[in-house]
């Protein structure tokens, strides 16, 4: 095992040299020119020599950074070209990457030859690179560039790096440049100050020179992979001009563009359920002793949420049940541990014109057979339960409940400002300036949950809608309180059986089949001749309504769709880096492909 992993070992160790003798850079040189705006322009001239044909290289610059207090501090970037030593453009692809743009460069179709140096000129623009500090300490308040002139992430020697930057005029008494070489995190530097000329630093190994508006510096030795050369140059604070407040809100709103998106989407989706999903008024809810227009248990279920849940699929099965057309069988299975078990028993009783919509479309398909179990259910109601639905949305639009389908109308508005969603998202992540994913994708998930919220809260009564759900509101809460004072007026009423089964279905659509049931205790003395409970079993109301309930939740588990069951590939980059050498901004790396 050990030998094995030796082997490894230097298998790693020799093809991490062979892939360092790939690419050398003869030289690398950084031009910074700082504006008095704060703006970076930056040309970086490289020179590079592969030892096998590539097509080109890459470089890699981070744009965002931590700022150690728990945000992040982005940088906005803008390439301007990239070309050879003539002007003449390269082929180039962005991309980015954790925070950093990746810019491959060269001819995927096209191989430079090995031993062909070969010059690469990058102009780009950096944004939020300067920093200020106004509080006087051991220096008058000054603005700094703090940057990476070369990242540490390069992947091969750098034979001649070297940088020159040019700043607005200032004092010489008043600017000072430090210079880090090495590795990431050296502490080791030198600094020099205005009116030095080809000073010698042996600490930074290189050459430096800082004059009233221009620092250079020539590096002395190569750059090993993993090496770097980071500037710090101060300059009175006020050469450099800070942004306006204007210019930083700007800033800020794109680097959080996708974050802010739910805040435009909630005040556009409520505009629009204001306009279009609004009931009308309906009246006050008072306590009303039958349902309106003669609604069916389904329909009123639906009319009180706008959906067609597994209750009042239930309530219709109750309601054929009731209406003659079938029989509930409630027979227990099992020797030591009971179970229950519903089916129906169709009877010869033929339509007589009492039947409509979901009650309808569930006897046409249950009186192809005489008994069905719980198995028979899953397969035989289980796969329609959307045409089911739709026979219930379509008696309340016939109704005039509804201008269309309630479910069609959430589908609608839901999908399509899902759709909104998705390309603001998109926008607002092109937007970002380190293409950053997060925000879009935060503030996506956040608008998409307003959409869906929103969207189901559409669909829009119409104003006898609007009424006839009131007055829905004010039956259920009949039923609700039917134990109560309500129960005097069901004596004025003469309450039977009839009374009680009638107004079963719509109990059970609102979820009140239990207090119905104990409402009627009374006049529960035998089963209804619709229910064949258990042998061996006393007939009482709270068995009936403990039935009742397990009825209720086996045709609900059978009323659910079945499940249904359900290349490989691979993808190829270009390696590259990031990071910086002692800190700052910029830098990042690079790679030939």
């Amino acid at each position: 095992m050990n030998v094995r992993i030796l082997s490894a070992g230097l298998l790693i160790i020799a093809g991490t040299a062979l892939r360092a003798q790939d690419t050398v850079y003869n030289s690398f040189h950084t031009g910074i020119e700082v504006g008095a705006s704060g703006d970076l322009n930056i040309t970086e001239t490289i020179i590079a020599t592969f030892s096998i044909p590539k097509h080109g290289i890459y470089r890699t610059i981070p744009l965002r950074y931590d700022n150690g207090k728990g945000t992040t501090r982005n940088l906005f970037f803008e390439l301007q070209s990239v070309t050879n030593e003539y002007g003449r453009p390269y082929q180039t692809r962005l991309s980015w990457q954790g925070g950093s743009v990746k810019i491959r460069i060269g001819d995927p179709d096209t191989l430079i030859q090995a031993d062909t140096p070969t010059t690469y000129v990058l102009r780009y623009t950096i944004q939020g690179a300067i920093n200020w500090f106004d509080s006087p300490s051991e220096w008058e308040p000054y603005a700094e560039l703090y940057w990476n002139v070369i990242g540490t992430e390069f992947e091969d020697v750098i034979q001649r790096p070297s940088f020159d930057i040019t700043f607005p005029n200032a004092p010489e008494n008043r600017i000072r440049m430090r210079v880090f070489t090495g590795a990431y995190g050296l502490s080791s530097s030198d600094t020099v100050y205005g009116g030095s000329k080809n000073v010698s630093a042996k600490n930074a190994h290189a050459v430096l020179s800082l004059s009233s508006n221009h620092a250079q510096g020539t590096i002395t030795k190569p750059l090993m992979p993993g090496e770097g050369v980071t500037v710090v140059l101060n300059v009175p604070a006020n050469l450099i001009h800070k942004p306006p407040f204007s210019v930083a809100l700007i800033r800020f709103l794109k680097s959080n563009l996708g974050f802010l998106l739910p805040l435009p989407i909630l005040v556009l989706m409520g505009l629009l359920w204001y306009r279009f999903g609004r009931d009308p008024y309906g009246g006050p809810m008072v306590v009303q002793y039958d349902p309106p227009d003669n609604l069916t248990g389904s329909e009123a279920g639906a009319m009180i949420d706008e959906r067609v849940d597994q209750r009042d699929i239930v309530a219709a099965i109750v309601a054929l049940a009731v209406k003659g057309y079938l029989k509930i069988s409630v027979q227990e299975t099992g020797h030591f541990i009971k179970h229950s078990e519903t089916s129906l028993i169709m009877t010869d009783k033929k339509p007589e014109g009492d039947l409509q919509g979901i009650e309808l479309s569930i006897y046409t398909r249950l009186k192809k057979k005489e008994v069905h179990d719980e198995s028979d259910l899953r397969t035989e109601l289980g796969p329609h339960i959307q045409q089911y639905k739709d026979a219930v949305y379509a008696q309340l639009v016939q109704r005039g409940y509804y201008h269309a389908s309630p479910q069609a109308v959430r589908a609608a508005w839901t999908v399509g400002g899902l759709v909104v969603v998705a390309v603001l998202a998109i926008f607002a992540g092109k937007l970002d300036p380190v293409g950053n994913p997060l925000p879009a994708i935060v503030g996506g998930i956040i608008s998409a949950v307003i959409v869906a919220i929103f969207g189901n809260a559409m669909p829009k009564r119409t104003a006898a809608g609007a009424k006839a759900r009131a007055l829905v509101e004010g039956f259920r809460e009949f039923i609700r309180r039917a134990r109560g004072q309500e129960l005097k007026w069901m004596e004025k009423k003469h309450p039977d059986m009839m009374l009680f089964e009638s107004y079963l279905p719509h109990a059970i659509a609102f979820g009140l089949g239990d207090v119905w049931c104990e409402a009627f205790k009374d006049y529960l003395q035998k089963p209804p001749e619709w229910f064949v409970g258990p042998p061996n079993y006393p007939f009482t109301y709270m068995m009936f309504s403990n039935s009742l309930n397990g009825v209720t939740s086996s045709l609900a588990s059978a009323a659910v769709p079945p499940r249904s069951s359900g290349a490989s590939g691979g993808s190829s980059g270009f390696s590259g880096g990031g990071g910086f050498s002692g800190g700052g901004f910029g830098g990042g790396g690079g790679g030939s492909w």
